[in-house]
């Protein structure tokens, strides 16, 4: 949880580009406004190592790499403290790029979840849906009113992303279930993805259990 604020972390300066370089996105992205990036506070525990001031002026070093665990006690509030990982984000007048670690996954897990892309339909299987592990950061929540159980209700319908904190946020199952809560909805299965600035292209979560096969 929040391996970007524990040691061995990695960020490069991207300067005023916004886009990441390591993970994908779409080009036109990079002078869209509306799409939302994340923006440290002045002050936070991340922001005074990668702002690394010297005669109260920021420095940006191209590279940072964390040799401890970061306190965050008294920066709760702050924005990077309240996601579990990091893309892009403003850091003073510039841009840093989160370096995600690398990992194992594996092809079998308990407790599977469904995610699928784009625009979903009640009466046949979506053509993207797939099994994916609930701990892992790799879909979106997707958000309905109470009663999106009934087909083809205005409930169902109306299916958004809740607040996400940056543009393409990914998050766990479990953390979709407490965004949607967060703004009075509820995780869903829906049967229409609506746009928004959170990006509509992305997996979302469904809301009920993924049946194994082999």
């Amino acid at each position: 949880e929040r391996d970007h604020l524990r040691r061995g972390a990695v960020y490069r300066l991207l300067g005023s580009r916004r886009s990441p370089e390591l993970q994908f996105e779409y080009n036109e992205w990079e002078t869209d406004d509306s799409k939302k990036r994340l923006e440290l506070s002045a002050g936070s525990p991340l922001y005074d190592l990668l702002c690394a001031p010297q005669n109260g002026a920021c420095t940006y070093p191209g590279k940072v790499t964390l040799s401890t665990n970061l306190d965050y006690t008294s920066h709760t509030s702050s924005p990077e403290f309240d996601v579990a990982t990091l893309r892009s984000f403003k850091v003073g007048e510039y841009y840093y790029e989160y370096v995600r670690v690398p990992c194992v996954r594996l092809n079998f897990f308990p407790s599977a979840k469904k995610v699928f892309a784009g625009q979903g339909n009640s009466n046949k299987s979506h053509p993207k849906v797939m099994c994916a592990d609930p701990l892992e950061r790799i879909a979106a929540e997707h958000c309905c009113d109470a009663g999106w159980e009934t087909p083809n209700s205005v409930q169902s319908q109306n299916a958004k992303r809740a607040q996400c904190r940056y543009h393409a946020e990914r998050v766990s199952f479990a953390d979709a279930h407490d965004r949607c809560a967060e703004v009075g909805r509820e995780q869903c299965t829906a049967e229409k993805q609506s746009n928004s600035e959170c990006a509509s292209w992305m997996d979302l979560w469904y809301s009920d259990t993924s049946p194994s096969k082999v």
